[in-house]
């Protein structure tokens, strides 16, 4: 006898779904067309020089109908015209990561690398884009422009947030594209709850990147993770956890037995399907050879996934995106730990060779990231010792705790604006140290130069350093050495000199290193070059924008470095 038809669970079933389907259908087709109203609204904004309101604009679109290439690649022109650069290089990414062949994403990435100082990345940019459009004038222009400025500054320490390994041109144009995030899915996502019905095989998305964030449905429930491909969350295997063979992520800190997390972990704590390997009888060259070829499988996921950030459960995408970047020091932390980790696993000791001791530098101070920069006395500098430049308050103060540090050459003003790492200057001064205040010495408004108000050199001298120098104007001339300076070991210096630049009054005669002319009774001077003591240490100030040759050799005799 036949069995009948269970029509009350199947017809239904399928209605449902193909209803759903429908519904998702008009759903994309809804955003896709309110996303396309507000890009042309961006546009539009763009177009009147309403870059803040066409940026927030082209975000609706976004959160509208997801991180469609189109749009990032208009977040990142409008950022380009905001002047931050940060935020202009992610979007520029994110376009590239959903279309790798969008030649104006790309060439947009460039520019805002280039306005960050990382020069050798932007350079792969204009690269690519003259190999993919030859005929690309703009592309060449920047080209040969970065490719002058790395001449200019040959061997100097380039910025970059990159560690070593860094691929600039990723994604190269024949990477695969991958799809636009859906920021919609995102508030569905929250609820851990909607994971909980039954699902497909958990092998078929072991490899659901996602936004880079384990889920723990996929991990840790029985059936795992009900939205398979399409879950916000990773199901893929990371640099913390192991695959078993039923495709879920095993906590590599468990296995340890030094997870801090227990029930509340995002990866499986179950070694019941991991390979014999794991069992009592560790098989050391079989483990090395799985973690190995887990960490060369999942190196493309972990580049793509470190600019992910929290992706669509971050409230500003690109917020997420920077905030991420900015924490790529972490993933250096994480690769030490995973090492330690390997070798507590085997029952070995980390190898103990002594790092080789650090080579003496000079810190090269640029707050406002400008590239007016002396050449000529860093050049000078450089060839007398190693200069590592330092564009941020952060990268100043690590430089300042090394015991290489030899001194701080100070040429733009961005340092009178921070007060934080003024105090730190002047204690290092006073506790031994050499800080040379030299260049243009100049503030940067965009593309425009203004001069440093004289109120505020004052109180940079007064406040920062105890010294009572105040502007004197402009002043062009020859100086010659003041045979009253109290000299603390500065040799090699030329008997007269030429400069042009700023000039300073009230300046104790025993520290201006040179004079316009012989001294007279008066304890206080005007010159444009000054060295003084502060208790163990000193401070020196060379005003002379140019940079003469003879002027390079003062500030190279100011930390202590010989004649070349």
């Amino acid at each position: 006898m036949p069995k009948p038809r269970r029509e009350g669970k199947t017809g239904p079933r399928r209605e449902a779904n193909a209803t759903e389907m429908k519904r998702m259908a008009l759903e994309t087709e809804l955003r896709a067309s309110e996303g396309e109203r507000l890009k042309n609204l961006g546009n539009d904004l763009f177009r009147q020089g309403k870059y803040a309101e066409a940026a927030a604009i082209y975000n609706q679109a976004v959160n509208t109908f997801g991180t469609q290439p189109v749009y990032m690649c208009n977040l990142a022109a409008t950022y380009l015209k905001l002047e931050d650069y940060e935020m202009a290089e992610r979007a520029a990414l994110l376009a590239l990561v959903h279309d790798p062949r969008m030649v104006k994403a790309r060439f947009r990435r460039g520019i805002a690398r280039k306005e960050n100082h990382k020069f050798k990345a932007a350079k792969a940019d204009f690269e690519t884009v003259i190999r993919e459009d030859p005929n690309c004038a703009e592309a060449k222009a920047e080209l040969a422009a970065v490719n002058l400025l790395l001449c200019e500054i040959d061997g100097e320490q380039l910025e970059d947030n990159s560690d070593e390994s860094t691929d600039y041109e990723f994604p190269a144009p024949d990477t695969p594209p991958r799809d636009p995030l859906p920021m919609w899915l995102a508030s569905a996502s929250d609820s851990e709850d909607s994971s909980d019905s039954d699902s497909g095989d958990i092998h078929e998305d072991s490899e659901h990147v996602g936004n880079g964030i384990p889920c723990k449905h996929h991990n840790r429930k029985p059936l795992g993770c009900a939205k398979g491909a399409s879950c916000v969350y990773s199901h893929a295997p990371d640099a913390r956890s192991v695959p078993d063979k039923e495709g879920r992520n095993v906590c590599l800190y468990f296995l340890m037995g030094s997870c801090k997390f227990g029930d509340r972990c995002l990866y499986s704590h179950s070694k019941g399907e991991l390979p014999d390997l794991w069992g009592a009888d560790l098989r050391k060259h079989e483990i090395r050879e799985m973690i190995t070829e887990n960490e060369r499988s999942i190196e493309e996921r972990r580049m793509f996934s470190k600019y992910m950030g929290k992706g669509p459960l971050a409230s500003d995408t690109l917020m997420a995106l920077k905030r991420a970047t900015d924490k790529a020091k972490e993933e250096k932390a994480l690769k030490m730990a995973l090492a330690e980790f390997m070798y507590d696993l085997l029952g070995e000791e980390p190898p103990t060779t002594a790092p080789p001791a650090p080579a003496p530098f000079i810190m090269h101070l640029t707050l406002n990231k400008s590239t007016d920069i002396p050449r000529a006395a860093v050049t000078g500098l450089r060839e007398r010792m190693e200069v590592s430049r330092a564009k941020s308050a952060t990268k100043a103060r690590g430089m300042l705790s090394s015991p290489a540090l030899r001194g701080v050459f100070v040429t733009d003003a961005g340092i009178t604006k921070n007060t934080g790492l003024l105090a730190q200057l002047a204690k290092y001064v006073r506790g031994g140290g050499t800080v040379v205040i030299g260049g243009s010495f100049r503030l940067f408004a965009s593309s425009k130069q203004t001069d440093v108000p004289d109120a505020q050199l004052v109180e940079f001298f007064r406040n920062g350093w105890g010294v009572a120098w105040q502007p004197a104007g402009r002043t062009e001339g020859s100086l010659n050495l003041n045979t009253q300076h109290a000299r603390g070991g500065v040799d090699g210096l030329p008997p007269s000199c030429s400069v042009k630049g700023l000039s300073l009054r009230d300046v104790r005669v025993e520290d201006a290193l040179y004079l316009s002319s012989a001294p007279t009774s008066s304890d206080l001077v005007e010159t444009s070059i000054v060295f003084s003591q502060l208790e163990k240490g000193y401070l020196g100030f060379v005003g002379d924008a140019g940079a003469e040759s003879a002027t390079t050799e003062i500030i190279a005799a100011m930390f202590g470095l010989s004649p070349s």
